[in-house]
């Protein structure tokens, strides 16, 4: 109660905290984390033109205005700094953004192809949405979205063959109430049918409810924030997605794979420290039965949440150094230790009974010569310094290290190693599990488990990029995240146990975006897959086509 009251209380605060000015744009909203501004500023980084922007997603559009202004300065500065793909990426990029950027960065209708989405103001481009108004200091931004996903898998032997259609459709409304106020809302309906076994492990929308008839599957599905600047901190409260960390392939904390949830999140950027507090409210997927005195019945759903905090420290463009402490815990309403940005989450957890799942981390990405990044992860679930170097249960770790190259024109290179040990994510109260909607919060091949990932990429056009992938991914028999650690039958921890699953995938990947959000996906790989389900000559191969359409005006 008190935690709503609060936001009550700064919701009726907002007006006298916005200064309102003759214009305003919108700087305050973020851009989504799986945008391909993202890519294209991580081979900004590679190449040394601009600082590193962090590993936290997703980031304001402040922040990616910021680093698109300063491309567009080095280029006036150095004609010849960026590819000619390169060129037509940052110019698209200027006419997605022009709204926000200043009139000189705005690409002049002569300079620029020019594009059917694009609007001509003042001889500049801007991007063409359905609804635009912007008066004073005020902007609303109106935008309609069509989703089309076909999925086919086609086996050798033994399975039957799968396919699967999803339609979606929804409206995204963004804009800003004087320069300090941002809001999003993205709403969206999606149908779904086929003769696809509906699988959370590989579907990226996990509905909390759904109606289900036969073959067809119905949900809806809307992410809405607002952000707000009060000068030296970012405010965020809403509904949408969050990542921590390094890592091409998955990340090790937070990752995207459980999809988006409600949070507060308070970031500070004081030179070359970002620090971050998060208060998140999971969907624990636990209910239990309540009864009136009438006898009326219903099933609540008991509270989950999370608490972290991430620090950031950029040292002079060639590295950023992470720590965080992540907290999940449950079956009680928010713990006011948890509340505490700078409080020890693993000390205050030690104090509360020891009853709450805390993990840590240690991350470094550096930049140790042009065209080169290297990262590496250390995540901890559990540490028990007295045996640190023997293999017992309570030392759950998680590791990742990668590099990404750059030194050739328009080809990148990526490749990664991720293991998770047993038991990670995992905990002895099933609502304490390092998940949202039974999904793993962290990396998708869950515990047991490890995965060796190769890319090489190359932009055909400045709009159309593809991908060869290689992936070899083991999982053991205590590869699922939901088995508690009290369940094991020894106190050593062995790597890969029992009846290994290997899956060897190599992929072909297309992605073309003509403009802005509007993206065509093709994905296909072929799968070799070895003791499916653990389950010893129980083999086959797999063909998985996925088409991909989402236009967004």
């Amino acid at each position: 109660m008190k935690s709503i009251m609060g936001c009550f209380s700064l919701i009726i605060l907002l007006p006298t905290l916005l200064i309102s000015h003759a214009y305003a744009e919108d700087l305050w909203t973020t851009v989504s984390s799986d945008h391909s501004i993202y890519p294209f500023l991580e081979r900004m980084q590679n190449r040394g033109i601009i600082s590193p922007i962090g590993e936290i997603r997703p980031v304001t559009r402040r922040e990616i205005i910021d680093r698109i202004i300063h491309i567009s300065d080095r280029l006036e500065k150095i004609p010849d700094l960026l590819t000619d793909k390169e060129r037509a990426q940052l110019s698209g990029f200027c006419i997605e953004f022009a709204d926000e950027l200043p009139k000189k960065y705005r690409v002049e209708t002569q300079h620029a192809r020019l594009r059917f989405n694009a609007r001509q103001i003042d001889g500049r481009l801007h991007p063409r949405r359905l609804f635009v108004y912007t008066k004073d200091a005020n902007g609303l931004y109106i935008s309609v979205l069509f989703n089309e996903r076909i999925v086919s898998r086609a086996f050798n032997r033994e399975y039957d063959d799968e396919l699967v259609f999803r339609h979606g459709g929804g409206v995204i409304c963004r804009g800003y109430i004087g320069d300090k106020l941002g809001f999003y809302i993205r709403a969206a309906n999606y149908l779904e049918q086929g003769t696809y076994e509906y699988n959370p492990k590989e579907q990226n929308v996990l509905p909390n409810f759904a109606k289900i008839s036969g073959d067809r599957m119905t949900y809806d599905k809307t992410d809405a924030y607002f952000g707000l600047n009060v000068s030296p901190i970012y405010i965020k409260f809403g509904k949408d997605r969050v990542e921590w960390g390094p890592g091409f392939n998955g990340k090790l904390s937070l990752s995207d794979n459980a999809g988006s949830f409600t949070h507060l999140a308070l970031t500070t950027r004081i030179g070359p420290v970002l620090a971050t507090h998060l208060t998140g409210f999971l969907n624990s997927r636990t209910t239990t039965l309540q009864t009136d005195d009438q006898g009326n019945q219903w099933k609540e759903t008991v509270g989950k949440y999370l608490a972290g905090h991430r620090a950031e420290v950029t040292i002079k463009s060639r590295a950023v150094i992470g720590a965080q402490e992540i907290i999940i815990y449950g079956n009680r309403g928010l713990e006011a230790a948890y509340l505490n940005p700078f409080n020890f989450y693993r000390s205050a957890e030690h104090d509360l009974h020891d009853k709450d799942n805390a993990s840590m981390q240690l991350d470094a990405t550096v930049f140790p010569a042009k065209n080169w990044r290297i990262h590496a992860v250390w995540f901890i679930d559990d540490l028990y310094m007295g045996k640190f170097f023997d293999h017992v249960f309570n030392n759950k770790f998680g590791l990742q290290a990668g590099f990404f190259y750059t030194g050739f024109p328009n080809i990148e290179i990526k490749a990664e190693y991720t293991r998770v040990d047993q038991w990670v994510y995992s905990h002895y109260l099933p609502i304490n599990t390092f998940s949202h909607d039974d999904r793993i919060l962290g990396h998708w091949i869950g515990p047991d488990s490890d995965d060796l990932f190769f890319e090489i990429s190359y932009d055909l056009l400045p709009e159309l990029k593809t991908a060869l992938t290689f992936e070899r991914i083991r999982s053991g028999d205590l590869s699922d995240f939901t088995i508690p650690y009290t369940e094991r039958t020894t106190d050593s921890k062995r790597f890969l146990e029992g009846h290994v699953e290997r899956e060897y995938r190599i992929g072909f990947h297309i992605d073309y975006e003509p403009f802005g959000e509007t993206r065509a996906r093709i994905n296909l790989n072929l799968n070799d897959l070895k003791n499916k389900d653990h389950i010893v000559g129980k083999d086959a191969r797999l063909l998985d086509v996925e088409i991909a359409l989402s236009v967004v005006y």
